[in-house]
């Protein structure tokens, strides 16, 4: 009888570490303001700031704020970005997260909100609510500078 083992990785991967790696508490980022929340997502995401076109990503959180997984979920043209709801809390929901921070680009450098983005941020907003998962924050990355529809938006 002949052994049925799969066949052995190339010479390459053997001692690759595994992507799967448990991270320690230390190594988890936690989010405590849109100051926090933007550096995550610049580590996280480098070439958000500075792409070319709109990028939409999310922070699923949990319960004590840390981030436990991000997920970049659209990817748009120079001005605008085209995204259902459903698109941003499916893979939030998957994650069981109860908490999340939703953030994309301005190529423009300017991170003022648009109508279109405050409109965006108020239905993902309801939705939320609806789904018992916290939208913590909307920021919009912009070069070097970010706005935080919690701190500089007024009415939450």
């Amino acid at each position: 009888r002949r052994s049925r083992r799969p066949p052995a990785p190339p010479a390459s991967l053997r001692h690759c570490p595994s992507p799967r790696r448990r991270r320690t508490p230390a190594d988890v980022p936690e989010i405590n303001g849109a100051a926090s929340a933007a550096r995550v997502l610049r580590g996280t995401f480098p070439d958000l700031a500075d792409a070319h076109v709109e990028h939409f990503v999310a922070l699923a959180l949990n319960a004590k704020n840390k981030v436990t997984a991000a997920f970049r979920l659209a990817k748009g043209g120079l001005t605008s970005i085209s995204l259902n709801p459903r698109e941003i809390f499916a893979p939030v929901i998957l994650a069981a997260a109860p908490g999340m921070i939703i953030a994309h680009n301005h190529p423009s450098g300017d991170p003022a909100p648009s109508v279109d983005d405050w409109a965006l941020t108020r239905r993902i907003k309801n939705a939320s609510r609806d789904l018992g998962i916290a939208l913590l924050d909307h920021i919009i990355v912009a070069g070097d500078k970010h706005f935080s529809f919690v701190e500089e938006g007024g009415a939450w």
